[in-house]
């Protein structure tokens, strides 16, 4: 993730996305901060849906994410990266801030594509397009 490659697009992705897991089952979106452009809706979503079940005592447990078969192109060479995969999504359960599951979350698996840029060695979230799996 240290440098600005094809594999550090994905080893940055997936650190966004071990964010977003440890946000939802945080109650906390801090950690989401300066990870992604104001361009990318999904990761707007996230962030936003944190905060909404954090005001109201609620936080996710399970719900882990996990990219697969990542394959990164270097759109411009040393700065723009597109990383598709597909991102699967473990069930999560919602809890309330007594341990009482509220509610559940089904998980799946989506085609991703994701654009990154890499600037004064700091990765950040262009986009991300999400698609029920086809495979």
């Amino acid at each position: 993730m240290a440098v600005g490659d094809g594999a550090g697009a994905v080893a940055a992705l997936d650190h966004v996305l071990d964010l977003w897991t440890y946000a939802r089952t945080t109650g906390s979106a801090t950690a989401l901060e300066g990870t992604y452009a104001d361009t990318c809706g999904v990761c707007a979503e996230v962030a936003e849906r944190v905060v909404t079940l954090a005001a109201s005592g609620i936080t996710e447990v399970g719900g882990g994410l996990t990219l697969v078969a990542p394959s990164p192109t270097e759109a411009t060479p040393g700065s723009w990266y597109a990383v598709t995969g597909v991102l699967v999504e473990d069930d999560a359960q919602l809890v309330d801030a007594d341990g009482v599951v509220v509610g559940v979350t089904e998980g799946g698996r989506y085609d991703v594509l994701a654009t990154l840029t890499w600037y004064a060695g700091v990765w950040r979230v262009e986009s991300m397009n999400l698609y029920v799996a086809s495979t």
